[in-house]
């Protein structure tokens, strides 16, 4: 994870530059979403800068999104080619995303 220690900025670079297309999920946690509880409209912490390292080491990324309202993807959105928004998709949304990008 990006920020958090676990791979470098530089070493997440030198993985996702080969890639066709990189897709990148981002999403708020169920202490942040949930019933009865507003949350910020801004990403939880390094989801932005995440999603920016990911668009500049490849511009080639597809940007999958889970929740439940809005959010503010202001700092990267004109530089994402593809934006899926999957709302809360359920325990078969990763099949369905897969679904929605392979050739017919």
């Amino acid at each position: 994870m990006i920020g958090a220690g676990a791979v470098s900025a530089h070493d997440f670079t030198v993985l996702v530059t080969p890639i066709y297309v990189a897709i990148d999920s981002v999403d708020f946690n169920e202490s942040l979403e949930r019933e009865s509880n507003d949350r910020p409209l801004e990403l939880p912490q390094f989801q932005d800068s995440l999603v920016n390292c990911v668009l500049d080491a490849n511009p080639n990324t597809i940007v999958l999104f889970n929740a439940g309202s809005n959010v503010d993807m202001s700092h990267w959105q004109q530089r994402a080619p593809a934006l899926l928004y999957l709302w809360y998709p359920g325990q078969e949304g990763g099949q369905a995303a897969q679904r929605s990008f392979s050739k017919r």
